[in-house]
């Protein structure tokens, strides 16, 4: 049970009820912050930028996602799924220094992906067939 405060003085009044209107002023202002905080969805519009891309993968901003746990990351990434209902299990990966959020279900995904990284190679497919058709050729 709540205490009893007796105040007759009329300064000590005005001073507890300034007190107690700071208190309720500050935890206004922590639940207005929660509420708009800047990172609120992001997992769930990750997720439906991912469901709509062309690759099954994309990579995660670390300034947007700062988690340095792939576990705990995973774990939000799943509640995010299960609440927009999706049909696929999201994958998180942290490589080589970033993290990426990947659909291993999509149809095509690893046809999708070696396109991906020979993009990001700066390579043709045609070209990589064609080098490693000459290496075998040539440990032959």
């Amino acid at each position: 049970m709540a205490d009893t405060i007796t105040v007759t003085d009329p300064a000590q009044l005005s001073e507890l009820l300034n007190e107690v209107e700071a208190i309720k002023a500050t935890f206004v202002s922590l639940h207005s912050a929660h509420v708009n905080r800047p990172t609120r969805g992001k997992y769930g519009a990750a997720l439906k930028e991912l469901e709509n891309s062309e690759l099954p993968l994309m990579e995660l901003s670390s300034a947007k996602f700062d988690n340095d746990s792939q576990a705990s990351m995973q774990q939000q990434f799943s509640k995010a799924a299960e609440k927009i209902n999706l049909t696929w299990e999201p994958s998180v990966v942290f490589y080589n220094g970033s993290k990426f959020l990947v659909n291993f279900d999509a149809e095509n995904a690893e046809a999708k992906l070696e396109q991906f990284i020979l993009r990001k190679a700066g390579i043709s497919s045609k070209d990589l067939y064609a080098a490693a058709a000459d290496l075998d050729t040539s440990t032959k």
